[in-house]
């Protein structure tokens, strides 16, 4: 596990824009990433640099639980790597 990374319960707009004031923020979505192996990983990303702020959990619906209601999912695209599940925007 990455002991850098702030692990959160939810992401929330003030939070988010604390980390980042400017931009759009996005949030991926992994399933067994290396970092955290046997886990569902949503980071922050501040363009295309991942930022400190995690959230995890064992599912994807749990996962979804830390999802700010502003921002809507986007499923994974083929070109994906295969451990992204879904993109929040």
């Amino acid at each position: 596990m990455r002991t850098e990374d702030q692990v959160i319960r939810q992401f929330d707009m003030r939070l988010i824009r604390a980390v980042m004031p400017q931009g759009a923020p996005v949030i991926i979505v992994y399933q067994d990433p290396v970092d955290y192996p046997g886990l569902v990983v949503a980071r922050l990303y501040n363009g295309k640099n991942g930022t400190h702020l995690v959230a995890l959990a064992d599912t994807v619906e749990e996962i979804r639980e830390a999802k700010p209601e502003q921002m809507q999912i986007v499923k994974r695209i083929k070109h994906d790597p295969t451990q992204i599940v879904e993109t929040w925007l």
